[in-house]
């Protein structure tokens, strides 16, 4: 469900509304194992949920530079296993599709941070921060992007066909000029490939059995 923007509202509502898309940092430890981007899920309160976390999220990940949402043309080639390690190089994005479950991540990070750091002094060598930038998208913009590409797809089609119409008409006026070339000249035959091999007879020319006589 997303919010209604049509509707009367009171007075300071829009101000009230969560952002569609909120970067939040990660401590995570160098010396320590299970430095996942999935061992954050508690921190998101998806840890126990009922179905499975990929049924309304995608995760990605880009360069540690890139805070926006990629193109949506170019999450598949960016996305990410929940296994992967974090890394101060690199940037995940949670892609939240549910409106209502976008808003419950926001509201369980209260301290917006992620902090997977043992307590205590921890040299600066081990103590690293990376980022997941959580983002919400509406179904009304996969639908424009998919519609966007698929009208791309046949503007790529019709070039390509158009291109192999040009193609053989080239080809054809290059063999005529080729023969002519070569009946002028007949030593560019061989250079233009227009000798006859044996190959190029008929099998009843070139494998003939005994003569009867």
């Amino acid at each position: 469900m997303t919010p209604d923007w049509h509707e009367g509202h009171q007075e300071g509502f829009f101000d009230n509304l969560p952002p569609l898309s909120k970067r939040v940092p990660i401590w995570h430890q160098g010396d320590r194992e299970n430095q996942t981007i999935g061992a954050i899920s508690p921190w998101l309160g998806i840890d126990n949920v009922e179905c499975e976390v990929s049924a309304f999220t995608y995760l990605v990940k880009t360069s540690h530079t890139a805070n926006c949402l990629p193109s949506l043309s170019s999450l598949l080639s960016l996305w990410a296993p929940w296994d992967d390690d974090l890394s101060e190089l690199v940037q995940f994005h949670l892609i939240v599709f549910q409106w209502d479950a976008y808003k419950d991540i926001l509201n369980t990070i209260q301290d917006d941070a992620v902090n997977m750091t043992d307590d205590g002094n921890i040299p600066a060598e081990n103590r690293h921060q990376t980022f997941v930038t959580i983002h919400y998208l509406e179904a009304s913009d996969l639908i424009d992007t998919i519609g966007g590409l698929n009208r791309s797809l046949m503007a790529l089609r019709a070039d390509h066909e158009e291109l192999l119409e040009r193609f053989e008409t080239y080809r054809e006026y290059t063999g005529r000029i080729m023969e002519y070339i070569a009946s002028r000249d007949p030593a560019m035959a061989g250079p233009f490939g227009l000798l006859l091999r044996p190959e190029d007879l008929a099998p009843e020319r070139t494998q003939q059995g005994p003569v009867d006589r």
